[in-house]
């Protein structure tokens, strides 16, 4: 099986930081960002934006399936897709 790591905030910014993991791990590395939601300022498509950014997303992602859960419908108009998420 074949795994790639992925790093993420701002110390994925540092110069080589992608070499030398791959060196000490011996797999594959990539550098991410978040991906843009609508509305989201630029700013924040950022590597160091990565972790908060999908912390909020998998909040609001899980809020959403247990209120789904919760009340037995779908919903189908609510924060998810105004982010276009």
């Amino acid at each position: 099986m074949h795994c790639r790591w992925v790093l993420t905030g701002g110390g994925s910014r540092l110069t080589g930081i992608g070499e030398v993991c791959e060196d000490i791990l011996k797999r594959p590395v990539r550098l991410a960002s978040p991906l843009p939601i609508a509305k989201m300022p630029a700013q924040l498509a950022e590597p160091e934006f990565s972790d908060p950014v999908g912390l909020a997303m998998y909040a609001h992602r899980t809020t959403v399936a247990k209120m789904t859960q919760d009340r037995g419908w779908v919903q189908t108009a609510g924060l998810a897709d105004r982010l276009g998420a």
